[in-house]
């Protein structure tokens, strides 16, 4: 082999030696840097914090709600599911209407919530169940004196199942539209917190009754919106302090008043 052959043979060796050497550093760096990403991945954002943020009717502590959402300090925060936590939370905790979670990097977990009020109560058997005004059960309660105030009683027809965290169920679907959408009526005109007793036992002769001193006839179940709003208007005139007695609505047109007790005007 001449000189010239060795000396082209010697650099072809020294240039892929270098180009060796290049490429395994270069892996050694990728190798790093994903090392790099999953120690970052696995630690930084691991949960160091769980924060609750309830409204001022809020039924559960912050450490029900931490405990019910299933996620745990040192738990990755990249790994949570907010709507898996939102559904275990309202899952197992029937005031809870909503549970929106946020997450805020690197380390905290933040459970913001919106609770339900209860508006009726059902008598079943021995128990009072209470509901919000979209028919959710929230809670039963054994005695008279738990009942929250500003709660009205409903008489409904037959039930079937009155479960926690559920939606009441009536035999008749019909029925539990008619409740819910005379009470959302009765709550859009703002006459909902006088309410005492509301009876949607035959949706062509409703009943109610506000503050347990008047008496209101409410016909149909048709026209819910303008009764009671028609209702509202009646009320508004406060010319009766310890007045009792029946306002008829049942005609959407006019109201008919027939009132016992003293005015106050």
């Amino acid at each position: 082999m001449t000189d010239g052959n060795k000396i082209r043979t010697i650099r072809a060796r020294a240039q892929r030696k270098s180009k060796g050497t290049k490429i395994f550093f270069i892996c050694a760096l990728v190798i790093l840097f994903i090392f790099l990403l999953v120690f970052m991945y696995a630690n930084l954002f691991n949960i160091k914090s769980i924060k609750v943020e309830s409204p001022d009717n809020a039924v559960y502590s912050s450490a029900r709600i931490i405990e019910s959402s299933k996620v745990e300090k040192g738990d990755n925060l990249i790994k949570v599911k907010k709507s898996e936590v939102s559904s275990a939370v309202t899952g197992e905790n029937p005031y809870v209407k909503e549970a929106v979670i946020q997450k805020k990097f690197p380390s905290t977990l933040v459970i913001k919530l919106d609770y339900y009020t209860p508006a009726m109560a059902l008598n079943l058997g021995d128990d009072i169940f209470l509901m919000a005004s979209d028919g959710t059960v929230l809670d039963s309660v054994s005695a008279e004196d738990e009942r929250p105030d500003g709660v009205c009683y409903i008489n409904v027809p037959f039930v079937t199942e009155c479960i926690q965290g559920e939606k009441l169920k009536l035999e008749n679907v019909e029925s539990y539209e008619i409740l819910t959408d005379i009470y959302t009526a009765f709550e859009k005109n703002g006459v909902a917190e006088g309410l005492t007793e509301l009876d949607v036992l035959d949706k062509f002769n409703i009943k109610a009754c506000i503050e347990d001193r008047f008496d209101i006839v409410f016909g149909s179940y048709e026209e819910a919106e303008t009764k009671t709003a028609l209702l509202a208007k009646v009320l508004a005139g406060d010319i009766w302090t310890d007045a009792s007695g029946i306002i008829d609505v049942s005609d959407s047109r006019e109201a008919a008043v027939r009132l016992t007790g003293s005015a106050a005007n």
